[in-house]
């Protein structure tokens, strides 16, 4: 916890094989707190389409709090960035300004 932000650490890949449990541990964590969940993916070693499709739905899904995304490696940020800029995700190259963000909207 950071404050009202409760951070979740990911690492290793995500594929299609680690979706389910990607998606779960998002949902926990969206679901243990009321301000703002930062997920850190900067131990990510791949992150495939599976995994992206878990972080649009929490954030599309969840309205109740704020979430930040911190990608700083190539791995985790090139799909991100593939994608577009996706208006809903937040995503930043550092924990520090994740969690301004969501102090400031949250």
């Amino acid at each position: 916890m950071h404050g009202n932000a409760l951070r979740l650490i990911v690492s290793g890949e995500i594929d299609l094989a680690s979706a389910a449990e990607f998606h779960s541990a998002l949902s926990n964590a969206s679901s243990r707190t009321l301000g703002a969940l930062v997920i850190d993916l900067r131990g990510v070693t791949f992150f495939g389409v599976a995994g992206l499709s878990c972080l649009v739905e929490l954030v599309r899904s969840n309205t109740l709090i704020t979430v930040a995304i911190v990608a700083n490696t190539h791995a985790a940020r090139r799909p991100i960035e593939l994608i577009g800029t996706d208006p809903d995700l937040a995503v930043f190259g550092r924990v520090d300004d994740a969690l301004r963000f969501v102090g400031a909207h949250g």
